[in-house]
């Protein structure tokens, strides 16, 4: 398979911040259906599909200094803090419930492997409740604008306090996508982690098919870019000092890649924030875990308090 470059449409849409911490005025919706696909998985019939890694809005440079700037005037948020979230799953299928189903053992075995991949990090996650919704038309385009924003705001469950992650069949082979912590103000319904459903552990969508694609779209919600995140081999890139640089996404699991010679270390290939195969992610870093709490104490401060 030709595989195509990663699509970045940085600058094709600005968000305007406001100049106080946890709060900013309402992206437009990013329109997912301009993604090109980048992955192959299989599709549970003996074959294969075309997909995307991830549908998580790419922000340009100016965005994400103005951030930048949010933190550093916010200060921040504690390193020694542990958090643990309640989770709210909503697990979308057509009407008859027959169709992109998503079973309790599943949802906790994507419960477990979330906490099994944040543990270290001081993030935990509590399956507060298990909704099944019977809704065909979301099921099948979960990644429109409409659609997203309808849908939510009639199931979104406490998003201040709660990640609310929907499993569904997003189009184009989408595997997952999330909003960045500062994309909205902290209660509102559009934050959240969108899934697809063949992506859970147990699922068919091999090579990502071991729940990784959740933990990846869990740490856009806490605030974490791609590690290829940037203009090529110049920082500041992720904003993660322990994440080498790296010039383009890593898939498969090719670990002695080094896409920027001119800086040290391998690509952090085996990062949750590549777009790697599931077997082949296995860890976040120190820097990442300061990043998510200097997101979160920023932009989702009820949840930060609420530890």
């Amino acid at each position: 398979m030709t595989r195509p470059k990663t699509v970045r449409t940085a600058g094709a849409v600005v968000l305007v911040l406001l100049a106080t911490p946890g709060a900013a005025q309402s992206p437009q919706e990013w329109d997912r259906t301009q993604l090109v696909p980048d992955i192959e998985f299989a599709d549970g019939r003996g074959g294969m599909q075309a997909g995307i890694r991830c549908g998580t809005r790419p922000i340009d440079a100016a965005e994400a200094e103005r951030v930048e700037q949010l933190v550093r005037a916010h200060g921040g948020g504690d390193a020694q803090r542990k958090l643990n979230i309640p989770v709210a799953f909503h697990v979308v299928r057509t009407a008859g419930g027959d169709r992109f189903n998503v079973t309790d053992e599943q949802v906790q075995r994507s419960l477990d492997v979330l906490n099994a991949s944040y543990r270290t990090k001081g993030y935990s996650f509590t399956l507060s409740r298990v909704i099944r919704h019977n809704n065909t038309k979301f099921a099948r385009k979960c990644h429109g604008k409409a659609p997203e924003r309808s849908f939510k705001r009639r199931h979104a469950i406490d998003p201040a306090t709660t990640l609310n992650v929907y499993s569904c069949r997003p189009g184009k082979g989408i595997l997952g996508y999330a909003w960045l912590p500062h994309s909205w103000d902290e209660d509102h319904f559009m934050h959240g982690v969108v899934i697809n459903y063949a992506s859970v552990p147990g699922g068919a969508a091999f090579p990502y098919d071991e729940g990784d694609t959740l933990v990846h779209e869990v740490g856009h919600y806490l605030g974490l870019r791609h590690t290829f995140a940037g203009k090529g081999c110049r920082e500041p890139g992720d904003f993660v000092a322990d994440t080498p640089v790296e010039r383009k996404a890593a898939y498969g699991c090719p670990l002695e890649r080094d896409t920027c010679r001119n800086d040290p270390g391998l690509d952090p290939v085996e990062n949750f924030m590549n777009y790697s195969d599931d077997a082949c992610m296995i860890e976040f870093t120190p820097g990442q875990k300061r990043r998510m709490n200097d997101q979160v104490a920023t932009f989702k401060p009820t949840l930060w308090a609420s530890s």
